[in-house]
C-alpha cells in the first residue's frame, strides 16, 4: 500500500493502494489539474517526456500536461484545450502509448450496439425455447 501525495500543493492528491488508484482535486485548483493527476496515474508517475532531473514525474515542457503547476501553461477555460494540445495540455506520443497500455486503462469497452445484439439474441433463444416447450 502506498500513498503518493503531491506535496507541492494542498489542493490536489493522487493515491494508490495496491493496484487501485484515485485522484481528487479541490475547487481551488486549475481547471486541468484533475487531468494532470489522472495522467500521473496512467503513466505510472513517470513523465517520459522532457523529464525533470529533480522530479521524474514532471516534465520541463510548460505546454505538457505533466509539467508541474509552477511552470505549466494552464488554460483559463476548457475551450482553450485543443485536441492536438499545441499550447495547453500537450501529451507527447510516448505518453499516449504509456497511457493506453497502462494497467489502469481499459481498451476493450463493449459498444452499446454489441450489448443490444447480445441481449436480443439471448431473448430470442429464451422465447423459442419457451414456445417449443409450450407447444408440447
Amino acid at each position: 500500500m502506498s500513498l503518493l501525495i503531491d506535496s507541492s500543493a494542498s489542493n490536489r492528491v493522487h493515491t494508490c493502494f495496491g493496484s487501485r488508484c484515485a485522484a481528487w482535486v479541490a475547487n481551488s485548483a486549475a481547471n486541468d489539474t484533475f487531468a494532470h493527476e489522472v495522467a500521473h496515474i496512467l503513466t505510472n508517475f513517470l513523465v517520459l517526456w522532457d523529464q525533470s532531473s529533480s522530479d521524474p514525474s514532471h516534465s520541463t515542457d510548460p505546454a505538457n500536461l505533466l509539467a508541474s503547476g509552477g511552470i505549466r501553461s494552464v488554460p483559463s477555460t476548457v475551450a482553450q484545450i485543443t485536441a492536438p494540445g499545441s499550447t495547453f495540455d500537450r501529451i507527447a506520443p510516448i505518453q499516449v502509448t504509456a497511457m493506453l497500455t497502462s494497467e489502469y486503462s481499459q481498451s476493450e469497452v463493449p459498444e452499446p450496439d454489441s450489448a443490444i445484439l447480445l441481449t436480443s439474441g439471448a431473448l430470442l433463444i429464451i422465447y423459442f425455447v419457451r414456445a417449443k416447450t409450450a407447444a408440447r
